[in-house]
């Protein structure tokens, strides 16, 4: 269950998902350049949807808001 998640969290474990599907994860390195990757997306991700009002109905009822 996602509810006590923040749109950011969410967003950020959506993205380490597709990047864990695409690329391969050797060492230590490579999963902190693929978390800190998820984050910069989550950002990016909550930066549009600022700029776009489109989606506030969706997140409030998904996200309890």
């Amino acid at each position: 269950m996602h509810t006590n998640l923040s749109k950011f969290e969410w967003f950020a474990g959506m993205a380490l998902q597709g990047l864990i599907s695409k690329y391969t994860i050797n060492g230590p390195d490579d999963q902190k350049t693929l978390a800190a990757m998820a984050f910069e997306l989550a950002e990016a991700m909550m930066d549009e949807q600022r700029r776009s009002a489109k989606w506030t109905v969706i997140e409030d009822s998904f996200f309890g808001g």
